[in-house]
């Protein structure tokens, strides 16, 4: 359904990665611990965990890689990941 796969889109842009901004996570550093979270917390709702997946996912898909992430920094001249 169009109408649904827009609005859920909607609220994951009114959520994220605005709370990136309010709080000053950096994308990459938020993108580290969602998968952590999500094993260590039972509570949390099916669809809770398909939200910070899809912020995981739109993380990797674009907001990390922006040139003022700092992703970089772990990457070396090749853009070879060089740090655990």
């Amino acid at each position: 359904n169009i109408t649904l796969t827009g609005d859920i889109q909607a609220e994951t842009d009114l959520s994220f990665p605005w709370i990136l901004r309010v709080f000053d996570i950096k994308a990459y550093e938020f993108y580290k611990v969602i998968e952590s979270f999500i094993k260590a917390e039972p509570n949390l709702t099916r669809e809770m965990i398909k939200h910070l997946e899809r912020c995981e996912h739109r993380i990797m898909e674009c907001i990390a890689w922006q040139t003022v992430s700092n992703i970089f920094p772990l990457t070396d001249d090749n853009g070879i990941y060089t740090q655990v």
